[in-house]
């Protein structure tokens, strides 16, 4: 097994699904390459076993997000505002999950999109006990080009912070208003998880982006449904549309589903209702007629 150096260049902040970072600790997994922890930092394998070694910069070690994830670790409560998560409902089961699925549609284009705005729509998972916090997410966007994206709605899969740096896998766009998006992730042994995130397009032909990660033998043990939003500065940068998370299927440590009990505020900004119908249905729907 070979090692390579990888090095990460420092250019502005970036968005991601656990807020804005320096560029320099935001990086891609390609495809067929796996995020492994080493003794001492984190690497990308490659399908030939060679291993490129991510340089993690001290900037990425005292962030805004990494102190958002050690408070999370201490219990703190997070203080969500219109820059973060708005919209969520969650589920702690200590024993630990091993699989969370689901569908949600891509709803209608907001009315008054302005960059760099950016909308996260997602399910994930988060280890509070033990090990340093990670959550792990398959996401829908919209905007969001300046780390990367399409443009428009698109998917990737996310993995935040595993040796200080957040991972995502191939940003794919192409999605319209209507479409499914399916999410899984999985634990494939005690240190490996799989995230994967795909679409049907009008083709008929599905997309996937997937992000494997060797994060640990962690106890994942809380979920959470949420929206998520950067530099929104007016309502309707929001989209209309009802976000319905359905069929949301919820794992225990031995593969047993269980049936969850969804906590979380009812309503946000901008006219912002969260409702959770059933323990696999829960729905996101923003105002966009609202004056701020």
């Amino acid at each position: 097994m070979h090692h390579f150096a990888f090095a990460i260049p420092a250019v502005a902040a970036m968005s991601t699904p656990w807020g804005e970072r320096p560029s320099q600790c935001v990086v891609e997994v390609p495809h067929s390459s796996t995020l492994v922890h080493l003794q001492d930092s984190v690497g990308l394998r490659d399908a030939e076993g060679n291993v490129e070694i991510v340089n993690v910069p001290d900037a990425c070690r005292d962030d805004d997000v990494m102190r958002k994830m050690h408070s999370r670790h201490r219990g703190q409560q997070d203080n969500f505002s219109t820059n973060g998560w708005l919209d969520n409902k969650g589920y702690t089961d200590n024993s630990g999950f091993s699989k969370f699925t689901g569908s949600f549609n891509v709803p209608s284009n907001p009315p008054n999109p302005q960059q760099p705005e950016t909308l996260y729509y997602f399910f994930g998972m988060e280890n509070l006990i033990g090990g340093p916090v990670n959550i792990l997410q398959p996401v829908l966007t919209w905007g969001d080009e300046t780390e990367g994206a399409v443009g428009g709605w698109s998917i990737w899969s996310w993995a935040c912070c595993p040796s200080y740096i957040t991972f995502n896998s191939k940003n794919v766009g192409g999605l319209q208003e209507g479409m499914l998006v399916d999410g899984v992730i999985q634990r494939d042994n005690s240190d490996t998880w799989t995230v994967d995130t795909s679409f049907v397009d009008l083709a008929g032909q599905r997309h996937n982006s997937t992000l494997v990660a060797e994060v640990g033998a962690y106890t994942y043990n809380w979920a959470d449904v949420t929206l998520e939003v950067y530099n929104v500065t007016s309502c309707d940068q929001h989209s209309p549309g009802k976000v319905t998370f359905q069929n949301l299927e919820l794992y225990g440590s031995n593969g047993e589903q269980l049936a969850p009990q969804w906590s979380g505020a009812d309503s946000s900004e901008c006219g912002g209702v969260v409702t959770v119908e059933d323990q696999g249905t829960i729905s996101i729907q923003h105002n966009t007629n609202v004056v701020v």
